[in-house]
């Protein structure tokens, strides 16, 4: 099972994000070009804003009981050997990590906020045993066990890893650690140890293009992606987890759309197709996935913005849902979640923008894809959805984790046995 992840822009010091003017942009329709055209450059993007503008509404949760059925494990969430376990969604915010319960209906409690001390940025869990957090304030990983009961967070070691990663991934045998730095054009493999802490002196550490952006693995852990904002393209990489190193698959990289940006990247269940958020283009890519060979093709591009939105606009993240139906993804400038149906041949046909927290740069799916969580970094508020039959959003509750909110990652607690 290859496991959650996070990003934080914090490899430069003002997360230099580019945002694109949006005037003129074309209906979000199929195309094999980006959907809005580009436009003035963003050169501050700050990421320390004062804090929460509104209060918490978690006394008064409204979300909805709509179930998919899919439990990311492999089996249904109500089939299977054993009984579906408890979900929690875990968000890097305020200088902590905070833990929530999910109930029946979506609605959030809080169970725990680890303060950090520092800004916490990227986060990624093994099998709901460890969780790893980036410390990007003071370049290191924080590794913590997971209560297999609660999700309440122990502290198990904090490594120096003296640069400052925007994405975290864990292979699939919980053995490595790999990370991305955007501000250093770097990427990185610290071995896991058996106790769950970082180790201490890499695997691989390697320069790569420009401005990596996210480190991801395919669905079936052998094959890794870095998307390159910059450079506009992604890195393709074959992964030997026996010696914690990536060699560079034929071709080496897979073009973007031009003036795209390629941010980060989420793969269809059964692999045969990634969807990529375009951060400059305010767009999302579709790209078919030969598994064997770990090469992605590019097909088509559609805008992420609604029909005749004028203003500046930057893609952040993106996800695809559990039965691989629909693709969402963040939407900076507009402050929305785009929703798109996934057809079977990868196509993407856009639905909605929903209305979210103001810069939403990460948001997450609870483990049985149910509900969705938008952490808005302007506001330090966490909005909750319902995921209805049709892929579209119903808006929820809020809740306050802490200013600067950065990742939301869902977890799913081993079952009772």
């Amino acid at each position: 099972m290859v496991l959650l992840f996070g990003c934080s822009d914090d490899g430069v010091p003002a997360d230099t994000d580019a945002a694109v003017s949006a005037t003129g942009a074309t209906s979000p329709t199929s195309d094999s070009s980006p959907g809005a055209s580009s436009g003035g450059i963003e050169t501050t993007d700050p990421t320390d804003p004062s804090g929460p503008s509104s209060t918490s509404s978690a006394t008064d949760p409204t979300i909805g009981g709509s179930s998919t059925g899919f439990d990311p494990s492999g089996s249904s969430s109500t089939g299977g050997d054993l009984p579906p376990g408890e979900p929690r969604i875990y968000v890097a915010g305020g200088n902590a990590v905070s833990v929530w319960d999910v109930d029946d209906a979506g609605a959030l409690t809080e169970v725990q906020r680890a303060d950090q001390g520092t800004n916490v940025g990227p986060l990624a869990d093994y099998e709901a045993q460890f969780l790893y957090a980036a410390r990007t304030g003071e370049q290191s990983v924080a590794a913590f066990s997971i209560d297999p009961t609660t999700g309440a967070l122990t502290e198990l070691g904090v490594t120096p890893v003296g640069h400052t990663p925007v994405y975290l991934s864990v292979d699939a045998t919980g053995s490595w650690l790999l990370s991305a730095d955007f501000g250093a054009d770097l990427v990185e493999i610290r071995p896991l140890e058996a106790d769950g802490t970082v180790g201490d002196t890499p695997s691989q550490s390697m320069t790569v293009q420009s401005r990596p952006h996210a480190i991801e693995f395919d669905p079936a852990g052998t094959n890794v992606f870095v998307p390159h904002r910059d450079s506009n393209l992604i890195e393709q990489y074959a992964f030997d987890d026996t010696t914690g190193t990536l060699t560079a698959n034929d071709p080496p990289s897979v073009a973007a759309p031009d003036g795209a940006g390629p941010r980060h990247i989420a793969f269809a269940p059964d692999a045969s197709y990634a969807y990529v958020v375009n951060e400059f283009a305010s767009s999302v890519t579709a790209y078919a996935y030969d598994s064997a060979s770990g090469v992605l093709t590019q097909g088509d591009t559609v805008s992420a913005l609604p029909p005749g939105f004028m203003g500046e606009n930057t893609g952040a993240d993106i996800h695809v849902s559990l039965d691989g139906a629909y693709v969402y993804a963040s939407m900076r400038g507009d402050d929305s979640l785009a929703v798109f149906a996934a057809g079977g041949d990868g196509s993407l046909t856009y639905q909605t923008n929903v209305p979210t927290e103001p810069r939403p740069r990460d948001f997450g799916l609870d483990p049985f894809g149910n509900f969705l969580y938008a952490a808005g970094q302007d506001s330090g508020l966490l909005a909750g959805y319902t995921i209805e039959a049709d892929g579209n959003l119903t808006a929820g509750a809020t809740y306050d984790v802490g200013a600067n909110a950065q990742w939301v990652l869902g977890v799913e607690l081993p079952a009772a046995r």
